[in-house]
Formats: structure tokens, C-alpha cells, sequence
């Protein structure tokens, strides 16, 4: 059975000290008869080590179908070479793994190199991989890396069609939930409703950020809102971070509106945000 090329690249450092400070976004190609697509959606960051020009990090890739998903997050080893202007990685450690398209698949564990190139402030990583599928350690077909640095968003966060939020921070927003409520005045709780594991969100209320870059715990963060009665569409939207050890970022939410408390858990990854919109039922 073939394999599929597919990786999560992370790379934290300060932004200052390194042009590979940040977060990565792109697609992974792969060449070859035994793959579900020719491209992937593929990104990456990295976290500084305390050797000199080493990096630690995790890889993720994802892709959906309509007949199913496939989902990989590995944990990786990089060296950045100055002299040649080059990263090179190494998959290393399993940390998640579902594929519902072919479920016999095995996946790749890549190895690269990448070359940094930067133009009128925009940096991009491009190069080759090659790797072993993960069980019987045969060579993977490979293909090619493409990514692009995430810089900062200064454009307005939501974009809107028909009243209704249709991105966030560029991001595609999801049909969503809608619940009742029968006050205008909310008190909400933000917390990770299973185990911890590092889901960092920010989340957006009627196009305004009420926190950003929140490491969600179990312990509640609790939010107060107004909502507006003459808005048809009061809506909180949710943007991952990360998608934590145990994808996808989950977010659950107890809204209390002084009658009764809802739970909803919103669920948003990198390519997609969550929405959860707020119907006043006036008594």
C-alpha cells in the first residue's frame, strides 16, 4: 500500500533573531500512483533549541474529501544551515494519525530540505521531500514543499456576506450553530472541555476580538456580553492557534442567560472557523 506525503511544520523563534520566526502555511505535493491527491494543504512552525541553528517542532497536514479525511501531526528535529541558506528537517515522533479514506494506508515519516527566499518582505520555504512509509520503512514517491510566512493580520479581522460572518482573519467560516437565548446579557465560559491539550484560541464577538492567543484549560475563562437585539445575526467565532495534541481545537462554551445554561463546543482548525450565532427570544 502506498502512502501520503503530509506534515505540520511549526516554527516559533523571535521574530526579530530569525526571518524562520512564525507560522508557515502552504501545500505539500506528492508524485506517484498511490496517493489520494497531488497536493495537500501542509504548514508548519519551529521552536528554537537551545543549540545553536537547531530547531524542535511538530509537522500537521490535512486533507478533506468528500468520502472521507486524512489528518498527520508528527513531531520534527531541524537545522538551519546559513551558508546555503537551508532548512533541513526530520519527521520524528507520531502524534496523530486518522485516516478515513483509505484505512489500511500507511503515511510517511519526511525528511527535507527547504531554501528560505525573501522578496519585497515576503518569505517563503520551498524545496523537496523524500521519506519511508512508517510501517514497512519502503521509500515514499515524494514531491515538493511550498510555504508561505504568516505576517502579522492588520486588516480588518471578519468579513461579512449578507450580514452573515463569511471569514475570519481570512479564514473560512463554517455554517455553524444557532442557539436561543432569552436575555440580551450573557455570562459565557470559555474552557477545554476534555483534557488539556494546549488548544490556543482567539475569539471574536459581532467582528471584535473579545481575547486573542488563549490557552484554553479547564478552569473557565468567563466573558460577559451584551448582545444587540436589533442584530439578526449576534455571533461569537472562534480562531485556532493551534490545533493542540488532540485535533482538531475544540472550544466549549457554557452560556448562561440568567434562565438556563447551554453547552456548546465549537471545533475550528487552520483552515476553518467555528461560529456559534445567538437568536433573542424577546419574552
Amino acid at each position: 500500500m502506498g502512502c501520503f506525503a503530509f506534515s505540520c511544520f511549526f516554527s516559533f523563534v523571535a521574530f526579530a533573531q530569525n526571518p524562520l520566526a512564525g507560522r508557515w502555511v502552504g501545500k505539500i505535493t506528492q508524485t506517484g500512483a498511490d496517493k489520494v491527491a497531488s497536493a495537500y494543504y501542509f504548514e508548519f512552525t519551529l521552536l528554537p533549541t537551545s543549540a545553536l541553528q537547531t530547531w524542535t517542532g511538530s509537522t500537521y497536514s490535512h486533507l478533506h474529501k468528500a468520502d472521507g479525511k486524512y489528518l498527520l501531526k508528527s513531531s520534527l528535529q531541524a537545522a538551519w544551515k546559513a551558508e546555503e541558506n537551508k532548512l533541513y528537517f526530520q519527521e520524528t515522533t507520531l502524534i496523530a494519525y486518522e485516516n478515513t479514506i483509505l484505512k489500511k494506508a500507511d503515511f510517511c515519516v519526511k525528511n527535507g530540505v527547504l531554501e528560505l527566499i525573501t522578496h519585497d518582505q515576503t518569505h517563503t520555504l520551498t524545496g523537496e521531500w523524500t521519506g519511508k512509509e512508517n510501517k514497512t520503512q519502503n521509500p515514499c514517491t515524494g514531491g515538493k514543499i511550498m510555504l508561505t510566512k504568516v505576517l502579522p493580520d492588520t486588516t480588518a479581522a471578519v468579513q461579512f456576506a449578507e450580514e452573515k460572518p463569511s471569514t475570519l482573519q481570512n479564514r473560512t467560516i463554517k455554517k455553524g450553530k444557532t442557539i436561543t437565548v432569552k436575555h440580551t446579557r450573557l455570562k459565557i465560559d470559555f474552557f477545554d472541555d476534555a483534557e488539556e491539550d494546549g488548544d490556543v484560541v482567539s475569539v471574536n464577538f459581532n467582528g471584535k476580538w473579545l481575547f486573542r492567543s488563549h490557552k484554553l484549560r479547564n478552569n473557565a475563562k468567563t466573558v460577559y456580553l451584551n448582545l444587540d437585539p436589533n442584530n439578526p445575526y449576534n455571533f461569537i467565532a472562534t480562531f485556532a492557534h493551534n490545533l493542540g495534541n488532540i485535533p482538531p481545537n475544540t472550544t466549549a462554551l457554557l452560556i448562561d442567560d440568567g434562565k438556563r445554561k447551554q453547552k456548546i463546543v465549537l471545533k475550528s482548525d487552520e483552515q476553518e472557523s467555528d461560529v456559534l450565532y445567538f437568536e433573542y427570544e424577546n419574552q
